[in-house]
């Protein structure tokens, strides 16, 4: 473990030693509610199959978690936005503030579950209703309007 975190110069962020899938995921509980904790997804196409990552990790970080009694619901949330946002830079994301890019989801937090699989990686999650992207409604009633007003964004600057 030490010559893995000097070959990477300290970037690692997280080792798990994966002996027992329950320990585990206890053994995460405590990273999960630190405040300096964010949310992401690495979720790529392999093999032309999305990972079910790319559709379904943020539902299944926000929804498992609150139901599971591990964060709050607005602590949650904080982890997957504004934090992150911060951390990067991203000065007009992650809250919902005037002159703040308006991204924003309306969900049932009893109803958010992912359903992506590595079968069809593809499948939107339960329970959410509407996404704003830069104020532009791209899923309505939870279907996609064919609307695609995201940017790409680097630190501090939407390209």
């Amino acid at each position: 473990m030490c010559d893995l975190l000097v070959d990477e110069s300290f970037r690692v962020t997280v080792l798990v030693h994966p002996a027992d899938a329950a320990a585990e995921e206890a053994d995460l509980q405590p990273m999960l509610r630190h405040r300096a904790h964010t949310v992401g997804s690495d979720g790529i196409f392999t093999d032309g199959l999305l990972h079910p990552r790319g559709y379904g990790s943020f539902a299944r970080f926000v929804g498992t978690l609150v139901r599971q009694g591990v964060l709050p619901l607005e602590e949650a949330i904080r982890h997957a936005t504004g934090t992150p946002a911060g951390r990067f830079g991203l000065r007009d994301r992650g809250l919902i503030r005037p002159g703040f890019a308006a991204d924003v989801v309306l969900f049932d937090p009893d109803a958010l579950a992912d359903r992506a699989t590595y079968e069809d990686g593809a499948v939107l999650a339960d329970g959410v209703r509407d996404v704003f992207v830069n104020g532009v409604r791209v899923l309505e009633d939870g279907r996609p309007t064919g609307e695609t007003p995201g940017l790409g964004l680097r630190r501090g600057v939407n390209c």
